[in-house]
């Protein structure tokens, strides 16, 4: 039997650019190389492959001074005195093969040189020659061909974007802390040359993320102690990126900071983007919109162009950033354009607000303020590295993967020193939008809400292409922390063919809405209970949870089906009802009529937002042949789901009310339902 190789020229890449590149121990971030998955603040540097940035960084060298250069001096003699080989089995999940070992050390020993300025052209060339055979091979058992030119490619572009983040550090702020997360961050915005991002992923599945924090630790430590070559890098960095200052304009006074400028509105196709003032309050950025700024989006926006795009400042590392949005502003683009939405946009993310779900009243008799005083306050932050790697350890204990940054979105109700954080916004879906850096089975992945242990619900999302580059739109009624994952699960009773629905049951177990049995698999051809039916909706539409109120005669409250208030979440939403004797019948199996009124009345949710043009009025009741039987409690419930297209009669033309739904139907319905109603893509 042939042993397998293992694919480390990736893994040996991200963990040799850990130690070498930034000489940072990734143990301030773990190993989830997912935690902190956005682009430099500003791109100065653009090198279109390693030569050119290594002939750059030689240059850098001009701006040490005798005393830096010995310090690079120190770190390279410990480099050299250093053997990776100690390192391999710790950093990698499993042995490598002879040729990625030999690939792991000499990649690390090359990268050292090139942060410690040492690298020259001839040691590329060099490397290349020398490393080529052992990158085919590598990445032969990965069923793929990359090339030296795209391997060398791939660490200039995790250079140059950890090159582009680090220098905008300043020097006595820098720490460990905030060297690991600038190289998460260029591990994972870097462009990968390779055909479906294979260099990344792979380094992603394979890196052993118990150890290798542990491990690169102490490489780095022995190389660079006290960050001391690291800070004199950064100097350097900052000396030739250095631009003269303008001349100070005459009439501008002594004296003192200046305070900030009005920021600028740039008309577009469907609104305005909006460059706000930024203040700082120490780690906190702040985004503002000042009266004359108001005055102009408003003069731009109009009935047909109401799109309102609001970027958030740039920030550093370790920085917060949140965007101040005046009810004033909200007020007037309601009064003259009610569909008008606000867009906030960071690093990768966004969160949108429709104009017409705020109540700039009520929340400002909450607070005790005048309207004028109002404002909300929209945060949108990667969390932190080490609540990161615990989301993605809980994600990956689940046999799902993070696709996407972790992030805190949240929302306050501000006015004078008061404040109030709001769960929601008007109790209608807000989107929050996912830049993702490579294509996606979006047959499984889906957007999920963080909840506060670390455990992960789906919430409604759908995919979109934007100029080339997918994009996920996480719809939920709550501010929360989010991220995008994706799954792989399928059960051996309907994979492969065994079952009709099998597109319908493994998309929507792969999204963690519905789940298989206990003993692995589906069970298509057992029947659904009516506890199940509203349990699965809940998960399907997102609901917060509601506190049981004792409302049903058959219902105690500790059942599995209120486990986080998921039964009362569906009967407060009205998407299911009781009997008329009091009880609800958790465990009865569910008609088809029962399940059809219930997908009716979801419809009929205002946070959903069916489109009303989508329904087929031609289609009536009657075209059923046992029309007569579909009862008068959800004959309308029945025929809002008909004419959605959601459900349809028999091959005789029946509806069949009383009939029992199977599992592998319910899948269907389920399905058919969130796509029509735009709350997941359709299936491929």
């Amino acid at each position: 039997m042939r042993m397998k190789r293992y694919p480390f020229s990736n893994k040996a890449l991200k963990a040799m650019i850990a130690a070498t590149v930034a000489f940072t121990p990734i143990a301030a971030f773990g190993g989830g190389f997912h935690a902190d998955q956005v682009e430099a603040a500003e791109q100065n540097l653009n090198f279109t492959d390693l030569e050119s940035l290594v002939a750059y960084l030689q240059t850098v060298r001009k701006h040490l001074t005798d005393e830096d250069i010995q310090v690079l001096n120190e770190a390279q003699e410990k480099a050299d005195r250093i053997s990776a080989e100690d390192y391999v089995d710790r950093i990698l999940k499993a042995p490598v093969s002879e040729e990625g070992r030999a690939l792991f050390v000499a990649t690390i020993d090359f990268i050292t040189e090139v942060n410690l300025l040492e690298a020259k052209k001839e040691d590329i060339e060099a490397f290349a020659k020398e490393q080529s055979p052992n990158v085919e091979a590598v990445f032969e058992s990965e069923g793929t061909s990359i090339t030296m030119d795209q391997y060398l490619t791939y660490v200039a572009n995790v250079e140059q974007k950890f090159l582009d983040i680090i220098q905008l550090t300043e020097i006595e702020d820098l720490s460990e802390e905030k060297h690991a997360i600038a190289l998460t961050r260029a591990l994972l915005s870097a462009k990968d040359p390779s055909e479906n991002a294979v260099i990344t992923k792979t380094i992603l599945r394979n890196i052993n993320q118990e150890e290798a924090p542990g491990a690169i630790k102490e490489l780095v430590q022995k190389i660079d102690p006290n960050l001391s070559a690291a800070k004199v890098v950064v100097k350097a960095l900052k000396k030739a990126n250095e631009k003269p200052e303008e001349p100070t304009p005459p009439g501008n006074g002594g004296g003192g900071t200046p305070g900030p400028t009005p920021g600028d509105t740039t008309p577009t196709d469907d609104g305005v983007e909006v460059t706000p003032v930024v203040e700082a309050n120490g780690n906190e950025v702040i985004g503002t919109i000042p009266d004359a700024l108001i005055d102009e989006i408003v003069a731009v926006v109009t009935p047909e162009k109401d799109e309102v795009v609001i970027n958030l400042p740039k920030v550093e590392v370790g920085q917060t950033v949140s965007l101040l949005i005046p009810a004033e502003l909200i007020d007037k683009l309601k009064a003259k354009a009610p569909d008008a939405d606000i867009t906030v946009q960071g690093d990768g993310v966004s969160y949108e607000i429709e104009v017409e779900d705020v109540d700039t009243a009520a929340l400002a008799k909450k607070l005790g303020v005048p309207v004028s005083e109002l404002s909300l306050k929209v945060s949108v932050n990667p969390v932190p590295s080490a609540r990161a790697l615990e989301v993605t350890k809980a994600v990956q204990a689940k046999g799902a993967k993070v696709l996407s940054q972790i992030v805190d979105f949240s929302v306050e109700a501000v006015g004078g020193d008061k404040s109030v954080i709001l769960r929601n916004v008007g109790n209608e879906y807000v989107k929050r939008g996912f830049g993702l850096n490579a294509n996606v089975n979006t047959n499984r992945a889906t957007g999920v809400r963080v909840n506060d242990d670390n455990t992960f619900s789906a919430v409604p999302t759908r995919f979109v292409t934007e100029d080339d580059k997918q994009k996920a739109v996480v719809k939920s009624l709550r501010s929360s922390v989010y991220t995008v994952i994706e799954g792989n699960v399928t059960f051996p009773d309907v994979d492969k063919g065994n079952n009709w629905a099998e597109n319908y049951i493994e998309s929507l177990a792969s999204k963690y809405i519905i789940s298989g049995k206990t003993n692995g698999k589906y069970g298509p051809d057992e029947y659904m209970t009516r506890a199940q039916f509203a349990v699965l909706l809940t998960r399907a539409l997102g609901l917060p949870g509601a506190d049981y109120d004792g409302r049903f005669k058959d219902v105690k409250g500790d059942e599995w089906f209120n486990v986080e208030g998921a039964l009362m979440a569906a009967v407060k939403n009205g998407v299911v009802a009781g009997k008329k004797n009091g009880t609800f019948a958790p465990n009865d199996r569910i008609t088809r009529a029962e399940a059809t009124a219930m997908i009716g009345r979801a419809l009929n949710l205002s946070f959903v937002d069916f489109d009303k043009e989508k329904f087929n009025k031609n289609k009536k009741i009657t075209d059923f042949k046992d029309a007569k039987k579909v009862g008068a409690s959800t004959r309308e419930d029945v025929l809002r789901a008909y004419q959605a297209g959601i459900v349809a009669g028999t091959t005789k033309g029946n509806f069949e009310p009383t009939a029992f739904t199977k599992r592998d139907q319910m899948a269907r319905i389920l399905a058919e339902f969130l796509i029509k109603a735009d709350l997941m893509s359709e299936l491929k």
